[in-house]
């Protein structure tokens, strides 16, 4: 390949008109050059086709699976905190999977703790356990609704098969 690459860089750097030349020669001489090209071209698109296919066979795609659980997920956990219960029995994870966490919403999200935490995880889902500072669980619950918070998601699992 590298041979390739440079024969290809030498014809097309070093090709020059050093003399005077007729059309016909000139027509050959880029005749010439065109079918150079058209073979090292060939020739780069087979030996890249080769290498995404050894890429490809040598990749790990992983499992991802991705959610999002909103108010009616939420209940309370005791007096000032609040349980989010994550379904993941849909992604059909085989083993218990990464799981990635981010509590979004129009306001009063960035004050809560925990909402990265991961609790019990399994292959069919997780729970999180959501405190805000000085509310009971009722309040954090009416703070959840009123500002439309989403516990965002994701479980990736390494593939095991190719």
């Amino acid at each position: 390949m590298i041979r390739t690459l440079v024969y290809l860089f030498l014809v097309a750097i070093c090709w020059v008109k050093s003399t005077p030349v007729s059309v016909n020669d000139e027509q050959t001489l880029i005749s010439s050059l065109r079918s150079v090209l058209d073979k090292n071209a060939q020739e780069l698109n087979e030996i890249n086709l080769q290498l995404r296919h050894v890429a490809w066979e040598n990749t790990i795609r992983p499992h991802v699976c991705a959610g999002q659980a909103t108010r009616t997920n939420m209940s309370s956990f005791d007096s000032n905190t609040i349980l989010v219960q994550i379904d993941s029995s849909k992604c059909k994870f085989v083993r218990t999977p990464l799981y990635f966490t981010s509590l979004g919403g129009t306001r009063g999200h960035l004050a809560a703790a925990g909402s990265t935490a991961i609790y019990d995880p399994t292959p069919n889902g997780f729970n999180v356990k959501i405190r805000l500072p000085s509310l009971t669980a009722q309040q954090i619950l009416d703070t959840a609704q009123e500002f439309q918070w989403t516990l965002n998601w994701s479980g990736i699992l390494e593939y095991e098969g190719h």
